[in-house]
């Protein structure tokens, strides 16, 4: 024991003094002299010597490292008083890496950032002036964005002079945008009109806007508009070094970077847009579908880039049309809203998509809330709340189409989730199939030609022979091997977070409030109380629950507020079993709402929803599904409040008991052992 503790005691020693070497030559962001340039050359030779040294050579090592020169002004940084230990060292050598390789320009060659206040040099706005001859730009953050002259690409739509401002949005979550520049012929607002919108205070505006092709002025998109971080995910528009090599701050929250995780605007994307676009005369199957405008529905498996395509598809169509439906019908990664949730939207070309999903969680046209992240549980329910969300769309439009529509499918292409597609094909009657291909044959299903459509049958529909498209195939690599990883549970919470954000923000405003964190604001709105017997409660979960649960399933969910007939609510309150909740209709849903709390005594649910009073009077049944209050919420909640522990949360799980499980821990916080220590 006594050899094993002098060992121990040795390496925790090499390790402390290893670390403080490394930090004793880290470059001039520590204040590290480079008067010796021959330090500076052997600077890699030592830290790679240091990975191999022993013990014993240590301070030899330190002898020899301390003939680097230190700046009188130089000192360190209080986490460097810290114990060190090697991985914080390895993390702290990434750091300086990325940011010594930040000193290198992003931007390309020749472009110029001025300041619109060059006396006190704000980078709250500033104007990009990019020459001829730079190809893109790609950036990382969030920004509002305006051209003032010349025009570029962003994402397929086309950012001409305009006197609005358009919010951009490039988390680490996602790839890089990609600023393409235009060579069409130069357009541009008058100078007097650019100093009267944006007071731009530039002596030289009119040789700028005459020297440079493209001209934007980029504004610092404020938190109180899109937050930079929710509970969980911090900091998802800073660049990091696995998300960019380089990085250069244009202004506050956005940064030119070089990167190879960025939008590829593939040569089959703009064939295949370009097919949709041309599209002149329908022969779709039905007679509704009988117009001018094209019905698009994208199909594939999982990961192969449907989502981002649907994204450049829509904002290539918006240079065209002045608006685009889109029908959503993967619910278990939805573009508009939570996870859950069968949706039509209507996008204005005001309002381009320029972001993922979770920063446009827009309120949808129609919606059906189906209330889990797959239809296996309930295929029919699934198909009724499809065949819903058209029947709303159309009877809407007066039977036809004003504009282009475009469908979203689920990536499950195998099994019953083949023939739930060959159902939602029929009833949608698409004009264009595209369908993608992975290089995992796992992913892909037989090419859907007509032929195919004709033979196959659906969950709900048999064989037919009376079905017309454009099937255009793409087969990209989309996958990336860099860069932080996040998971489809990652996207659907930020949807969740994004969306409870939107809700606190209007409740807010409403009851005139001010804003706070997420959870400050939760507690601080106003809720409405109801009682529960006045409602028709429905159970879209897979699992049968019996009623006198109730108010326990209710107690921190995420609930749909429905709006259902007065028979219909009459037949199910008389005709269902008393034991267990029933299944809810398809009926439309018009929000949602978080269970604050329940009182079961006086038979009343406290509900936080930014419904107005008049919609709100409407909901005469509530469906509660799988979504419950977030885990992040959860233990965020329990670290700020001291010595309190939330509710369904334990860390002695009693793993013995048949057909229990363990609550998902997220990857991002501290994972529990089975026997339920730390």
């Amino acid at each position: 024991m006594g050899r094993k503790t002098v060992a121990t005691k040795k390496k925790n020693l090499f390790e402390r003094k290893r670390c403080k070497t490394l930090c004793k030559l880290k470059p001039k962001s520590f204040g590290i002299s480079e008067q010796k340039s021959k330090n500076k050359r052997s600077l890699k030779e030592k830290r790679k010597k240091l990975n191999q040294t022993s013990l014993y050579d240590v301070d030899r090592e330190l002898e020899e490292s301390s003939e680097i020169t230190e700046d009188s002004s130089c000192a360190f940084d209080d986490a460097l008083k810290d114990d060190f230990t090697e991985t914080s060292c390895d993390e702290r050598m990434n750091d300086v890496k990325y940011s010594s390789a930040q000193e290198s320009f992003a931007l390309p060659k020749g472009c110029k950032v001025f300041p619109i206040d060059p006396i006190t040099s704000s980078l709250s706005t500033v104007l990009l002036a990019i020459p001829d001859g730079v190809e893109h730009i790609k950036l990382y953050g969030k920004a509002r964005i305006a051209a003032l002259h010349g025009t570029c690409k962003v994402n397929g739509y086309i950012v001409k002079p305009r006197r609005e401002l358009l919010n951009i949005y490039a988390p680490v979550t996602h790839a890089a945008l990609v600023l393409h520049l235009l060579s069409d012929a130069a357009e541009r607002i008058p100078g007097s009109e650019i100093l009267a919108l944006y007071k731009i205070n530039i002596s030289t505006l009119e040789e700028t806007l005459q020297e440079f092709k493209v001209v934007l002025v980029l504004q610092h998109l404020p938190d109180n508009l899109q937050p930079s971080s929710y509970p969980g995910y911090k900091d998802l528009y800073k660049s990091r070094q696995s998300d960019a090599t380089s990085a250069e701050e244009l202004c506050e929250g956005c940064w030119a970077c070089e990167t190879s995780r960025h939008f590829k605007e593939y040569d089959c994307y703009m064939e295949a847009s370009k097919r949709v676009m041309d599209f002149g005369q329908i022969s779709g199957s039905y007679s509704r579908n009988q117009s001018q405008y094209p019905v698009v529905m994208t199909t594939g498996g999982k990961n192969v880039g449907k989502s981002t395509f649907n994204r450049y598809l829509i904002n290539c169509l918006l240079n065209r049309y002045p608006h685009v439906y889109f029908l959503e019908c993967d619910i278990g990664q939805t573009e508009f809203t939570p996870s859950g949730i069968v949706a039509v939207n209507r996008i204005d070309s005001s309002s381009p998509l320029m972001g993922p999903p979770f920063t446009h969680q827009w309120k949808p046209k129609h919606m059906c809330y189906f209330g889990g992240t797959t239809p296996s549980g309930d295929p029919d329910r699934y198909m009724d709340c499809i065949q819903f969300a058209i029947a709303s769309l159309y009877d809407d439009l007066g039977g036809a189409l004003d504009g282009p529509l475009v469908i979203n499918t689920m990536g499950w292409v195998r099994a019953l989730g083949l023939q739930l597609l060959m159902d939602t094909i029929r009833m949608a009657a698409p004009t264009h199939i595209i369908q993608f291909f992975s290089q995992l044959e796992s992913r892909n299903c037989a090419p859907l030609t007509s032929g195919y459509l004709t033979n196959a049958e659906g969950w709900l529909s048999g064989k037919t022979s009376n079905q017309t498209f454009e099937l255009l195939s793409l087969n990209v690599n989309t996958e990336i091997t860099s860069g932080k990883k996040y998971v489809a549970s990652d996207f659907r919470n930020l949807a969740m977070l994004s969306q409870l954000m939107n809700i606190t923000r209007n409740c807010l405003t409403r009851d005139g409030q001010e804003k706070h964190s997420l959870l400050q604001d939760l507690r601080n709105v106003r809720p409405y109380c109801i009682r529960l017997d006045s409602l028709l409660l429905c159970n879209s979960t897979d699992s049968p629950i019996k009623r006198k649960y109730a108010f326990a399933v209710l107690n921190a969910a995420v609930i749909g507020l429905c709006a259902v007939s007065d028979d219909v609510f009459v037949n199910l309150k008389q005709t269902s079993d008393n034991s267990l909740l029933p299944a809810p209709p398809t009926f439309p849903c018009l929000g949602l709402g978080l269970v604050r709390g329940v009182d079961p005594e006086s038979g009343m649910i406290c509900i936080v929803t930014d419904l107005a009073l008049g919609l709100l009077e409407r909901v005469n049944c509530v469906v509660f599904g799988n979504y419950s209050f977030l885990e992040p919420l959860m233990l965020q909640y329990s670290k700020m409040s001291a010595g309190y522990r939330p509710p369904y949360v334990t860390r002695n799980f009693p793993y013995e008991t048949i057909g229990a499980g363990m609550y998902r821990v997220h990857r991002k916080f501290n994972k529990l052992s089975q026997d339920g220590k730390e």
